[in-house]
């Protein structure tokens, strides 16, 4: 009897670890692109895991020492949109008026999936460092070495069929979204498209 339990009680952790999304490290996920990566797109010969998205010299002005190139000729998005976002409210005005496109923080995910350029593209090479792009196996022909339609991360330039991004919000009726001061000292930490000495734009990304 206390075997079964036992048993019993180690198949709910597990049920529990797989149901509320236990962490993944880096490392065991597809976002390591090193030659150690699990996924099918993979370096053919950088060992190094973080290069592909950091570096502690030579970064972009973005936060998070971003390492990633973005497209030189930045992609024109089409964004989600719904009766509630984009549409007009009962005094006429919007609702929830739609963006232009997404912002800086969107963008840095974007830069790998959207497909437009290529994912070992950065801004500083590992070794001799410089701008270059670390040959990777498993990417698209066209665009060079970009993530391929068919991988799961793809998303593409249109993102009528993800979760709204770029938008502005109401911080008097979205009070969970309300625009604060870094560093975040509440209970709450969604404050969207902020970092270390930047004001939020009030743009959930």
């Amino acid at each position: 009897m206390k075997k079964t339990a036992a048993g019993f009680l180690l198949l709910l952790a597990l049920v529990a670890g797989l149901a509320f999304g236990a962490p993944v490290p880096i490392s065991n996920s597809k976002h390591n692109l090193s030659t150690s990566g699990t996924g099918s797109i993979k370096a053919t010969t950088e060992t190094q895991i973080c290069v592909f998205c950091h570096t502690p010299h030579g970064a972009s002005n973005l936060a998070q020492l971003w390492n990633k190139q973005p497209n030189s000729t930045p992609p024109t998005y089409t964004l989600y949109g719904s009766d509630y976002l984009g549409t007009a409210g009962a005094g006429g005005g919007l609702l929830y008026p739609m963006p232009a496109q997404p912002k800086a923080k969107s963008k840095l995910c974007l830069s790998c999936h959207d497909g437009t350029v290529a994912l070992g593209s950065v801004y500083n090479l590992p070794g001799p460092g410089g701008a270059g792009t670390i040959a990777l196996t498993g990417t698209a022909a066209t665009p060079a070495d970009a993530m391929p339609v068919g991988a799961v991360g793809y998303l593409g330039t249109s993102l009528t069929d993800d979760h709204p991004v770029g938008y502005l919000y109401d911080g008097a009726k979205d009070l969970e979204l309300t625009v604060r001061a870094w560093p975040w000292n509440t209970a709450v930490k969604l404050d969207p498209n902020t970092g270390s000495g930047v004001t939020s734009t009030g743009t959930v990304e």
